[in-house]
């Protein structure tokens, strides 16, 4: 019996326990349902040498070659985003 102007909702009839749910997640697939992870990573190389010598009786040759690398890491928890049921 649905009156006029009123919807009746799925939500209205189930009850959604949002914490077992996603306890179950993370024990089936290994991650957080609540959550995105955005993982950025940057390595540079930066590189010098040097060669030298005399013709036909010594070759000489340096190089240097030097990496950074860097990792950003953001987590977004998206518990505040979910309407409450």
């Amino acid at each position: 019996m649905e009156q006029e102007g009123q919807k009746v909702l799925l939500s209205d009839f189930l009850y959604i326990d949002r914490e077992r749910i996603a306890s179950f997640y993370a024990q089936i697939f290994g991650g957080d349902l609540l959550s995105i992870e955005k993982e950025i990573s940057d390595i540079q190389k930066k590189g010098s040498g040097i060669s030298g010598g005399i013709p036909q009786i010594v070759d000489a040759k340096a190089e240097s070659i030097n990496q950074v690398e860097e990792a950003k890491k953001e987590i977004i928890k998206l518990e505040m985003l979910l309407p409450n049921f």
